[in-house]
């Protein structure tokens, strides 16, 4: 279900701080460490609850208790399929190729998951968050890996040489993909690997990857969007009370004796 949520800082600091957080609401998901298939153990398989800040650097720095105007932030799933962009994206040359960024998990060879596509911008800051994401959660010290469903599957049992390995290969990389070139039938992306310094992070590689070339993809759902306003001006201090006038408290405490005095005289 698409999310869309107005945030006016102060009203609750609870809710506030979770969402503006994107390190306390991000979750990778890695594969057990005795799952039957090995390329899954210990590798990230997908990412929930990704944020980004898509109001510039300035803005997206401030505290929100200082903000002067609104901080917009976007969150999505993130998985991952390894293939050819045709396979698991569809045809960029096709008449029905939409590319498109909805709720809902993305379906194969519909266009769908293509989030970034013609926005190369929000592309890295997504790279950055997920790269930031896998390096903080990594559960040991040696960084993970990426495992996902090859897409199409290719078929095991008997009589087939392929295993269930094969068909949830790892790599030391992803991409986002964000445009098609059709004078040379390439993709162009974002990447991100592992290869160096034992940690993930952006690649300036720009070698071109074909429409069939086999490689690892994410896909993205849309979660949502969250507009954090600037705080409410503090209230102006209220003037201070006038005390009761000395003269008027003596008529009452003379008038309050007389009436008690007429009281005792009845008796």
């Amino acid at each position: 279900m698409l999310k869309l949520k107005q945030i006016i800082f102060g009203a609750s600091v609870t809710l506030s701080f979770a969402v503006i957080s994107s390190a306390e609401a991000v979750t990778v998901n890695f594969g057990d460490p005795m799952d039957p298939i090995t390329n899954k153990r210990n590798n990230v398989l997908s990412i929930d609850d990704l944020e980004i800040c898509i109001s510039g650097v300035t803005i997206c720095q401030t505290p929100n208790s200082e903000l002067t105007e609104n901080k917009v932030l976007k969150s999505y799933n993130v998985t991952f399929r390894y293939g050819s962009f045709t396979n698991i994206f569809g045809d960029p040359n096709g008449m029905s190729f939409t590319p498109s960024c909805a709720s809902g998990t993305p379906g194969v060879g519909r266009g769908t998951g293509l989030c970034f596509w013609d926005n190369a911008a929000e592309a890295t800051l997504v790279q950055t968050a997920i790269n930031a994401a896998i390096n903080t959660q990594a559960p040991s010290l040696t960084m993970p890996n990426i495992s996902a469903l090859r897409v199409p599957q290719l078929p095991t049992g008997s009589g087939f040489p392929f295993t269930p390995d094969q068909n949830n290969p790892k790599q030391s990389e992803y991409r986002i993909p964000i445009s098609f070139n059709a004078s040379n039938n390439t993709i162009t992306y974002r990447r991100s690997s592992n290869e160096t310094n034992n940690v993930w992070e952006a690649n300036t590689s720009t070698v071109p990857v074909g429409l069939s070339n086999l490689r690892m993809y994410s896909m993205y759902e849309f979660l949502g969007e969250t507009t954090i306003t600037p705080p409410e001006p503090p209230e102006p201090p209220k003037p201070p009370s006038v005390p009761e006038s000395s003269n008027a408290i003596a008529v009452i405490l003379i008038g309050t004796g007389m009436l008690l005095m007429k009281h005792q005289t009845k008796k």
